[in-house]
Parts: structure tokens; sequence; C-alpha cells
């Protein structure tokens, strides 16, 4: 049996992250946080201390590499 993790999701099509959203629980793991851009992200990150991070690449405002 794996843990569950608390995952952290950010992507500037909402379509994207509506999907990691969905079949993420799905899979046994918790969806802590949805970012539209970088920035948001990091700020979600730091208030729920995620143990996993999903991003996109290209994000307006700071991509996913980037945050």
């Amino acid at each position: 049996m794996t843990r569950e993790l608390r995952i952290a999701v950010a992507d500037d099509e909402p379509v994207v992250r509506d999907y990691f959203c969905r079949i993420l629980p799905l899979l046994g793991h918790k969806v802590v946080a949805a970012a539209a851009n970088g920035r948001e992200l990091v700020d979600r990150c730091r208030e729920e201390r995620p143990d996993l991070v999903i991003a996109g690449v290209r994000m307006p405002d700071m991509d996913g590499d980037e945050a």
C-alpha cells in the first residue's frame, strides 16, 4: 500500500489543472493546491507544503521550472 501524497498542480490551461484535480484523487492522492501560474504556485506551496508539485513548463508570470 502506498501513502497518500499531498500534491500541488499548476498549469495556465484550466483543462489541464482540472484533469489533475480529478484524476489524482482517484489514484489515492490529495490535491492541496491548484494554480494558474508560477507565482501563484509558489505562494500556495508556501501555505500547503505539498509532497509533490506537478507544473507546466511554460506559464505566464513565472514558468514551472523557475517556480
